[in-house]
């Protein structure tokens, strides 16, 4: 070590690192600054490049995109072709099962009424493989269609398959068709051969044309053949199983480039695989008319980028003379140096000290004899590593690669920035390399400061209770979060949850068990999440869980579940068992908000909705909500007032024997006249009543009119009171009825309670058991609105029902939809099989009403025959029945 110079400094103009900087220095400080440009240059041309990449990617995935939802979109459409073209199999075949003999297709002749313009032929093949009948026209029975492969598949196979072939030229009709065929049986059930509906392939593909898609549509089956095509209707039973798209639609779901080819440009396909059926929708997507916008954005960066290389370039210029100004004028900063707070020291490019302060010496707890102007400076870094003032990495590097790595701040293991010293000290180090090779750094005393930010930085991002985020930090990492996916690609989803019944703890418990439980869901909260996710606590027992990475609603959907079976576990509270549910409402980026701010707004939005259904319910926000909730809420208020002030009333519309044309009930419908909006549709105000809990005095208040009015009749008369769901899940519906009849004095054979399809598939255990009690009172059951929704004939066997009421929407669409008619048959003969009654709603038109007397319907109701009339006009002989419809 080379001894310490007197403490006596030099004069300032001879000591080291303080002369005039002269011509080299200022050489090499303009090489800094031109370097500085040139990385500058090289970001700016880097970012242009990558924009225009990801600009290309987006383009591209765009189209992939496009044409996924096309595929779906389409196959929602193909599905229900399919699924009509298969109604027709069936019609046909169990007609013929009913009386082979006389089973003809004339009804399907186009002078008949029951053909349509999809279905090019209808034809019965029997079980010797020759044609038999058709609707085209009389037949010899001497055409072989045998060898056919929609004849060969059921001749061989035993089980019952819709079959859908490859497109063929009819030997009859003489044009391109697909077949669909179901097999055939005789009254015994043997095989009778083949019942074949040929459909025009263009009705597989009309959605092309709807859409105005600039490539192609494709619908291929499992063997890769084209069973539909547009525009390109040549491609009409080409075998593509050996080419890129053929071997790629072994999977669901995908996407490919398809090169260009003859008369077929540059495409993106997307396919995607049918649920039910064996077979693929491809959609094609030009990509020349695609990436045409991304030429001319290409040209505009570019553009761009030269321009802001020429503002880079001035900038440069002017930088490098201010900081020839700056080197000129160093060395009237010495004067000051003394006075500073901080601890400074100047290392000149020899590796010796040429100045440094009296901070400096206290703040590192320095010998003065080292650290005196002229000592080295690399025995001091060796005296300062051998006290471990740099930590296990610096302790294994030389005194040279110390004397290097401590000012770089990049060196693993080092902080050069700020550092902790052994006595818990904080430093604030700002080092520099002189334009000479020295070196200049200056240390600052932040512990306070740092202890103090720390703490305040922590309470005033986080919640006391229970550490998690609050709403200030939660905001600020979920604009890092959204920053990070619009850079990167996908989406965040928000989660707001809300603990059901928590005030009920607190007020039997206590507020220090509700504080212990808020904590034990945080920590819970914190399981289910990821370390890259957010968790906060934002108000009272609200909690908001942010999802990164989503790449599409089912994560945020499984996520969400997963918190609701976590937060369902029960909770030890001083050996009370508490479970809760929670509500959860979702808004997933970029959908539903691109800010934080209404991200968190709209998954509140959802949460009141989710609330509003009841407790333990996943809700996802949709974008009509705000102002449907605001909507809601007001005409929630004027139905409380209404409801309290007998501002709803009940008016009849009779029901009339279809055979005569008498009247044989009525039907009580809701009726609201608001003082300002005027009529309010029951199908408005029913939601809010139920998603806000006021159905279920509502249903009472109908409930109790109506079995009061029918106990007064001159006759005894059957009463329909229609249930909501909500009736289902809260309160004791078989109770409550039990209540009302003997209030009432009503009999229970005279009231008939009615329900929808929705409530049987959303909770069919429970469902069947509060009916089976209704059914021990003597009450009679009617589903209503069959067909519009889940329609099973489980139900008709497990539920023990007495009436199916037919949706109008099927008996306004006798006359003008083949389709609506022989649903409509089918639910008549159905009803008759199972000795159920059957009532036809809506009838407006004399055809309707003929079509439904010759196919035996017991009860009509519509406009055609009588329009709702206030109570009092009910005549006492009248039987009449009460309910809640949306009509």
């Amino acid at each position: 070590m080379k001894p310490p110079v007197q403490a006596i400094a030099p004069p300032l103009d001879s000591r080291p690192g303080f002369r005039p900087s002269g011509f080299l220095g200022r050489l090499s400080g303009v090489r800094l600054d031109l370097a500085l440009v040139g990385l500058i240059l090289l970001m700016i041309w880097s970012f242009v490049g990558l924009r225009l990449v990801e600009e290309r990617a987006d383009l591209e995935q765009g189209a992939v995109q496009a044409g996924a939802n096309i595929a779906g979109a389409a196959e929602q459409g193909i599905a229900r072709t399919i699924e009509a073209m298969d109604q027709r199999l069936r019609f046909v075949r169990d007609a013929y099962r009913r009386d082979p003999e006389g089973f003809s297709l004339d009804f399907l002749s186009h002078d008949s009424g029951y053909n349509d313009s999809v279905v090019m032929q209808v034809a019965l093949i029997g079980a010797d493989g020759r044609l038999t009948q058709t609707n085209l026209g009389p037949t010899d029975g001497t055409l072989d269609l045998s060898d056919r492969p929609h004849f060969r598949i059921h001749l061989t196979r035993s089980d019952d398959l819709l079959y859908i072939s490859a497109p063929v030229l009819g030997r009859v009709s003489g044009r391109w068709s697909v077949q669909f065929t179901r097999k055939l049986y005789g009254p015994d059930g043997h095989f009778a051969g083949v019942v074949v509906c040929s459909l025009d392939p263009y009705w597989l593909t009309q959605f092309h044309e709807l859409l105005d898609i600039s490539g192609n549509m494709l619908l291929l089956g499992e063997d890769g053949i084209v069973r539909a095509a547009a525009p390109n209707v040549a491609m009409l039973g080409r075998d593509l199983s050996g080419t890129p798209l053929g071997r790629a639609i072994a999977e669901d779901a995908g996407s490919l480039r398809m090169a260009a080819a003859e008369q077929t440009p540059e495409q993106i396909v997307s396919f995607r695989r049918m649920r039910n059926y064996p077979l693929t929708v491809a959609v094609g997507m030009d990509l020349a008319p695609i990436l045409a916008a991304y030429h001319q954005s290409f040209l505009v960066t570019v553009s761009v980028g030269a321009w802001l290389t020429l503002l880079v370039l001035l900038a440069g210029a002017l930088l490098i003379r201010h900081k020839r100004r700056l080197i000129a004028s160093r060395e009237l900063l010495w004067h000051a140096i003394e006075n500073l707070d901080q601890g400074l020291v100047m290392v000149d490019p020899a590796g010796r000290i040429s100045l440094r302060n009296s901070r400096y010496l206290a703040l590192l707890d320095l010998p003065p004899g080292l650290a005196e102007p002229g000592a080295d400076y690399a025995a001091l870094v060796e005296w300062q590593a051998a006290r471990g003032e740099f930590g296990p990495v610096a302790a294994r590097m030389s005194v040279p690669e110390l004397l290097t790595a401590f000012t770089r701040t990049e060196v693993p293991g080092l902080r050069f920035k700020e550092r902790i010293r052994p006595d818990g000290t904080a430093l604030e180090i700002r080092m520099r390399l002189l334009a000479d090779g020295g070196m200049v750094s200056t240390f600052t005393d932040i512990t306070e400061r740092r202890r103090a930010e720390a703490e305040i930085h922590h309470l005033a991002h986080h919640d006391g209770l229970t550490d998690l985020a609050n709403r200030v930090l939660l905001e600020e990492r979920l604009g890092q979060a959204l920053a990070l996916a619009e850079r990167g690609g996908g989406a965040v989803a928000v989660h707001c949850v809300d603990l059901d019944r928590f005030k009920l703890v607190n007020d039997v418990l206590g507020h220090s068990a509700g504080d212990r439980l808020l904590q034990e869901t945080a920590r819970r909260l914190r399981a289910v999440a990821r370390a890259s996710d957010i968790v906060a606590r934002v108000d009272g027992d609200e909690f908001v869980l942010v999802q990164t990475a989503v790449s599409q609603p089912a994560d945020a959907e499984a996520l969400a579940e997963r918190i609701m079976t976590e937060l369902a576990l029960p909770h030890d509270l001083d050996g009370h068992a508490v479970s809760l549910e929670a509500s959860i409402g979702i808004a997933i980026h970029p959908h539903d908000g691109t800010t934080a701010e209404s991200l968190l707004k709209n998954a509140d939005t959802a949460l009141h909705r989710a609330k509003a259904s009841g407790r333990g319910f996943i809700c996802f926000f949709e974008s009509e909500m705000g102002a449907r909730l605001r909507e809601r809420s007001q005409l929630e208020r004027d139905l409380r007032l209404a409801l309290a002030e007998g501002g709803i009333a009940l008016h009849f519309q009779p029901l009339h024997a279809c055979a005569t044309r008498e009247v044989t009930a009525y039907e009580a419908l809701l009726r609201w006249h608001h003082p300002v909006r005027g009529p309010v549709s029951p199908a408005e105000f029913i939601p809010v009543a139920e998603e806000t809990g006021l159905i279920l005095p509502l249903a009472r208040w109908v409930l109790e009119e109506a079995c009061a009015a029918a106990a007064a009749w001159e006759r005894p008369c059957t009463v329909a009171v229609n249930l909501s769901p909500v009736q289902f899940r809260r309160g004791n519906l078989p109770a409550l009825v039990a209540e009302v009849l003997a209030s009432t004095g009503l009999p229970a054979h005279r009231l008939e309670l009615e329900v929808t399809e929705g409530l049987l598939i959303e909770d069919a255990e429970g469902a069947l058991e509060i009916m089976r009690a209704l059914k021990a009172q003597g009450v009679r059951l009617a589903l209503d609105d069959f067909g519009t929704g889940y329609s099973s004939l489980s139900y008709l066997r497990r539920f023990p029902f007495d009436k199916l009421k037919i949706d109008k929407s099927f008996t306004q669409a006798i006359g003008a939809d083949p389709g609506a008619q022989v649903i409509v048959e089918a639910i008549l003969a159905m009803g008759q099989s199972l000795k159920l009654r059957v009532t036809a709603e809506g009838v407006e038109t004399e055809e309707q009403l003929d079509f439904l007397r010759r196919q035996g319907c017991d009860e009509v109701q519509g406009f055609l025959l009588g329009r709702p009339v206030p109570a009092g006009q009910i005549p006492g002989r009248a039987v009449v029945t009460a309910g809640m419809p949306a009509g």
